[in-house]
């Protein structure tokens, strides 16, 4: 989750750093609203002031590991508590545990990192890019500006595979604004190369923002078939939301 340093209360230490206490508390509830697990852990953070001052600007992400022992939909509410005003804030998102043992085609949650079109550019001809991304940074934020690029990645599992063990699977995009279809990309193959296992695939593509794209939420959806799967679980989909500002 990204978290705003600025509501973070931070006192002055006699080395010249900065310090903030906060407590951090992640529960889980199935779909019958029952909490199944929680987690809980407090921290102290000391930063010089270089440091400190680039925390107010950008914020920073805070990451774990959350155990879910069987699959299912859940509701995941995570909490921030500042130590010294006792201020809290808080988040919530829906998570889908899949059960891979059934062995149907299935995708993982998605990665997104965004950079400008020029790094974009300089990335795809082996070049280093101008301005270094934070795929963790961006996944947690989802805000992008308008006229940038958009990579985004995840993991396909349970791709049933062919004579030369081979998968055949093709990729979709189409996007979303306010519930009305905006955008839909042609299917393309999902490029095959040699890995250990052939029935989990990584993918990864880049959606362009355009300069025109009105400022608002959207809904990136990704449909990948399998032609080898039966016709009833050849089909798997996943969303991202994000939002596009000036």
């Amino acid at each position: 989750m990204h978290v705003k340093a600025q509501d973070l209360s931070f006192t002055d230490e006699s080395d010249g750093t900065k310090k903030a206490e906060f407590d951090v508390m992640a529960v889980g509830f199935g779909d019958n609203g029952i909490p199944v697990d929680q987690t809980s852990r407090s921290y102290t953070v000391s930063l010089r002031k270089d440091v400190y001052e680039k925390f107010l600007k950008e914020g920073f992400v805070y990451d774990f590991t959350f155990p879910i022992k069987k699959p299912g939909a859940y509701q995941l509410r995570v909490a921030i508590r500042d130590k010294k005003t006792e201020k809290v804030g808080s988040a919530n998102q829906s998570v889908e545990v899949p059960n891979l043992k059934k062995n149907r085609l299935t995708l993982s949650g998605v990665v997104l990192e965004n950079m400008s079109f020029n790094d974009w550019q300089k990335f795809n001809a082996g070049q280093t890019p101008s301005v270094e991304t934070n795929a963790l940074n961006d996944t947690s934020m989802r805000q992008f500006k308008r006229g940038t690029v958009v990579n985004y990645g995840f993991t396909i599992f349970n791709a049933k595979i062919g004579a030369a063990r081979d998968p055949s699977l093709n990729a979709q995009i189409r996007l979303f604004r306010d519930g009305k279809p905006l955008f839909e990309g042609k299917s393309q193959p999902v490029p095959t190369r040699t890995r250990a296992d052939p029935t989990r695939v990584g993918y990864a593509a880049s959606l362009s923002l355009g300069t025109v794209l009105a400022p608002g939420d959207y809904v990136l959806q990704i449909v990948i078939t399998d032609s080898l799967a039966k016709e009833k679980r050849n089909t798997a989909i996943q969303f991202v939301q994000f939002e596009v500002v000036d």
